[in-house]
């Protein structure tokens, strides 16, 4: 199955990655493995957030909410980020009034900080990320 189409989501069990489906129970998620997470563990709407397609520099899948180290001097100044679909301006340092809408990742000590979350195997900057938590999980690493 190709990440970037999956969804991630909690509920009372855990985590689960698949397709989200809206039942008339609430949202669930369907995996191949394991069809559906059933009415009585619903997956709460909050948590729900898309594969980015990506994957971090261990491998594992890059999904919306996750928490992202960067390497580089640049990302060590901003710290950590969290990954966030929508429009954004980017704030990497080019004056610019134009906006963009995507993936991006926003930092977490200063809001207004934002940049393109961009495939960093395909990169010439060879950024490097590396998912330390989610929001969901580790609202700490972000306050």
């Amino acid at each position: 199955m190709d990440e970037r189409h999956l969804c991630r989501g909690k509920n009372r069990t855990g985590w689960h990655i698949g397709n989200i489906v809206d039942t008339v129970h609430g949202p669930q998620i369907f995996t191949r493995r394991n069809g559906f997470t059933g009415p009585n563990d619903l997956i709460d709407a909050d948590t729900i957030g898309r594969c980015t397609g990506l994957k971090d520099n261990n491998g594992a899948p890059i999904f919306e909410g996750d928490i992202i180290s960067g390497g580089g001097e640049y990302d060590k100044a901003f710290g950590l980020y969290v990954v966030k679909h929508g429009p954004f301006q980017d704030s990497c340092g080019i004056e610019s009034d134009t906006k963009s809408f995507g993936w991006f990742l926003e930092s977490a000590k200063d809001k207004t900080h934002k940049t393109l979350l961009f495939d960093f195997e395909e990169s010439s900057n060879r950024h490097q990320y590396y998912v330390v938590g989610n929001v969901h999980d580790n609202k700490e690493l972000i306050q």
